[in-house]
């Protein structure tokens, strides 16, 4: 798709810059979502494609929503990540 909406900009590889590490090593999905199961799929799908600082995270009482469902259960994740002192850069 990237490559689509490049074509149509007339745009190139080069434009996008160089690859940088994943900076967002979170998968989170909601307890409640149709997705909650294929977490574990996922993670391992982004691991497999070189993203080996990857982790997956389930919010409790959200579904597919979960920033609406659980803002609290999503900000308490992100804190107890971000508290971790790993550096994924």
């Amino acid at each position: 798709m990237a490559l689509d909406l490049a074509a149509k900009n007339q745009l190139t590889q080069e434009d996008y810059g160089p690859a940088t590490p994943n900076s967002v090593p979170l998968v989170v999905v909601g307890e409640k979502s149709f997705f909650a199961p294929f977490l574990t799929k996922f993670v391992e799908g982004y691991r497999a494609k070189g993203m080996t600082h990857v982790e997956g995270g389930q919010i409790l009482g959200a579904g597919h929503y979960v920033l609406t469902d659980n803002p609290k259960g999503v900000a308490d994740l992100i804190e107890q990540h971000a508290e971790s002192g790993v550096n994924y850069a």
